[in-house]
């Protein structure tokens, strides 16, 4: 409320729905998490500064910064949000179990046969949990969402490369996808993944430009009471 992001009737409404609030609650932390950052690169102390707007697909952006690029994603177990100077895509997921329907709707058919010459169960569910979230930060990169079609998005030659290596890119990699991609981390708790447009810059450019920063929730939140 104090962001301008809720009034008290609509906070008050979401207090009678647990799902709807705790979804909510993600949602509002993510822009809260992106408020933080802007303020500190920008200068900006509240959203409305960045007279935010949304594509035909949904995807937001600023007109009052044209040149900045942001994305936004959240689960349970965390919020990120990724700032660039050309378009980027972020996703963050919890840990899911494997599931084979799943991987048979979101993967190319090369793809599939990877994730099924994989041994083990845990192996299999590692792995279309990157497929998951680097898939998402594609469609989400691409402005297009999720009506785009995963499977549109190949990640085979990077899937080569982690079921070879087990530890994803290597960072001498100047591999040229129609998209580059990041799996920045996977936890028990979530998966993250990061997506930008080729030709931009090489992947290992990329890899040195990344700067990660991480906050906790209860410092967060801080800040506004």
């Amino acid at each position: 409320m104090r962001s301008g992001l809720l009034d008290s009737s609509e906070a008050e409404a979401l207090a009678q729905n647990e799902k709807k609030l705790q979804n909510q609650r993600e949602h509002l932390t993510a822009w809260l998490l992106f408020q933080r950052v802007t303020g500190e690169m920008y200068g900006i102390q509240t959203l409305s500064e960045l007279s935010l707007a949304k594509t035909e697909q949904g995807k937001p952006y600023s007109r009052a910064y044209p040149g900045l690029h942001f994305n936004l994603s959240h689960c349970r177990a965390a919020c990120a949000c990724a700032l660039d100077t050309i378009p980027a895509g972020i996703d963050i997921e919890r840990r899911f179990p494997y599931k084979e329907s799943l991987m048979r709707r979101i993967c190319t058919e090369k793809e599939r046969r990877i994730v099924e010459s994989c041994e083990s169960l845990p192996e299999r569910e590692q792995l279309l949990q990157a497929l998951w979230s680097m898939k998402e930060s594609v469609v989400k990169w691409n402005g297009r969402g999720m009506g785009y079609g995963m499977e549109r998005a190949d990640c085979t030659r990077w899937l080569l490369r982690y079921v070879k290596n087990a530890g994803g890119i290597s960072d001498k990699s100047e591999d040229r996808n129609p998209e580059l991609w990041m799996l920045l981390r996977q936890t028990p708790e979530y998966t993250l993944a990061a997506c930008t447009a080729a030709g931009k810059v090489a992947f290992g450019d990329w890899l040195e430009a990344v700067q990660i920063t991480k906050i906790r929730e209860e410092e967060l939140c801080a800040s506004w009471l």
